[in-house]
């Protein structure tokens, strides 16, 4: 192999993983009963055809087609038109010259001829995808109620270190896998959920949040918002889009590392947004504070590959060596709450210049009011993904989550012409409906889970052990 073809190799493998494996029944093409030999099995191509997904031996010959409901599945996987071909992972890894597309997943099809009870073709495909597109894919085999399988003794070393995903897992007793590329500490099942949690609110075509607006849960708000529409006292126009969410874990379940994997996943959807305009900077900015920026440092240089990705402390004298193009061409900007409001104040346009690929608000909480200029300085920032991380995102009132949501991109609920009036007076009024809709609105943007529901920790044992105090002590207690 050239090196040209490895380096081809080494940048199509980033964030990649094996999600799995799953199989259906092959509907043979007529003219070929009686001509199969059995027991057999051979690759196999897939084909997006009119009505049904269509499969091919090597070197091309047709033996049938995909059934129901898998067929339909793969059909929007294999994203072109009519004639679209899969893709297989060593073609794609390769960098090879073919007829295929390269769509959302890389497909390793092969199809098993069994001669009994009755002369059946099953067709076998182990699927694989960049990290980033993982939850959605996954997601349309879920509608479907299909699922994929551990791929059984599956070993990445064979598949230039591509991990299995640990989607397939949930459930089994099984170690955990690196989930990313450059990621050094193995992710926990509940870790994985949630990036694929945060993952689903921030891809751009995101449906979560329109969904939700036209269930029946919002209907009364909804006649509501177009009153104000029709009196001209709020736009028509919603932005459903907003990329935005909120992570509420419970101490110790290792919310740091989530969003260091959510950062690495989405290292290709960040160099495409960088490379759409100037002002676009690749790096997610990570505001904290001055408590918790060492923390911060520290957990990268514990869980990443340094040599895959670059970041940088933008604190104290090391400011004065970065410009805001300079700043924005890392991947992670590790900068304190106080030095956001310090530029706000003084126009210093090297935070305020850029739009961030996504902005993280570590101790989020911290911008419940949004009359003090920490707040105004924070949603001054220009970003497209914004996450909110905070243990407590409801401290004292009800208003500490409106800035956080509203931080957060969640249009027509936050708007203060139906916040205030509809859903806020109404819950103080104890107001069911309006009660019930803020949960669901929460269950939709944020993900709070407790260490006792997720870790299987022993039971807390307290155990009470009587010292005695040393003469001198002894007589003054």
């Amino acid at each position: 192999m050239t090196p040209e073809q490895q380096d081809t190799q080494t940048k199509n493998v980033q964030n990649f993983e094996c999600l799995g494996t799953i199989s259906s029944n092959c509907i043979m093409v007529d003219c070929l009963r009686g001509s199969i030999k059995y027991p057999s099995r051979t690759r196999a191509l897939l084909q997006k055809g009119p009505e049904a997904i269509k499969v091919f031996t090597w070197p091309g010959a047709e033996i049938g087609h995909v059934s129901e409901p898998l067929s339909q599945v793969l059909r929007k996987l294999l994203v072109g038109p009519i004639g679209t071909l899969s893709t297989e992972l060593n073609t794609f890894l390769t960098g090879q010259k073919s007829t295929t597309s390269h769509p959302t997943v890389i497909v390793d099809a092969s199809v098993f001829a069994s001669p009994t009870p009755t002369p059946t073709l099953t067709v076998i495909l182990i699927l694989s995808s960049p990290s980033e597109h993982a939850a959605k894919v996954l997601g349309m085999f879920e509608e479907s109620h299909l699922k994929l399988k551990v791929v059984e003794g599956y070993r990445p070393e064979k598949c230039l270190g591509i991990p299995h995903s640990l989607h397939a897992k949930v459930g089994q007793q099984s170690a955990p896998t690196k989930l990313v590329h450059g990621c050094k500490t193995p992710l926990l099942k509940h870790q994985q959920q949630a990036v694929e949690f945060i993952t689903k609110l921030e891809y751009p075509e995101s449906t979560t949040l329109s969904e939700f607006w036209n269930s029946l849960t919002c209907e009364w708000l909804k006649q509501a918002f177009y009153r104000k529409v029709n009196t001209g006292r709020t736009q028509e126009q919603i932005n459903h889009n907003n990329q935005g969410s909120i992570l509420a874990e419970n101490m110790g379940l290792g919310k740091t590392l989530i969003l260091l994997a959510l950062i690495l996943t989405s290292k290709n959807a960040a160099e495409s947004f960088a490379n759409t305009k100037e002002e676009n900077a690749r790096a997610t900015l990570v505001i904290c504070p001055l408590s918790t920026l060492a923390n911060w440092e520290s957990e990268i240089k514990k869980h990443l590959d340094l040599s895959h990705t670059k970041y940088v402390v933008y604190h104290g004298e090391e400011r004065k060596k970065w410009t805001a193009l300079t700043l924005g061409a890392n991947n992670i900007v590790l900068v304190t709450y106080d030095t956001v409001v310090n530029y706000y104040e003084s126009r210093c346009d090297t935070l305020f210049a850029a739009t961030w690929f996504r902005t993280i608000l570590d101790k989020a909480h911290v911008i419940c009011d949004p009359a003090t200029k920490q707040s105004r300085a924070i949603l001054a920032l220009r970003t497209q993904r914004k996450l909110c991380l905070t243990g407590a995102p409801l401290q004292n009132h009800l208003s500490d989550l409106y800035t956080l949501l509203r931080f957060s991109g969640v249009d027509s609920w936050l708007r203060e012409e139906v916040w205030q009036p509809f859903i806020k007076l109404n819950i103080q009024r104890k107001s069911a409906k309006a009660i019930k809709l803020l949960q669901q609105l929460l269950a939709n943007v944020s993900l709070r889970r407790l260490k006792t529901n997720v870790l299987q920790l022993p039971p807390k044992v307290k155990e009470y052990v009587g010292l005695l105090l040393p003469e001198p002590w002894q007589e003054d207690y």
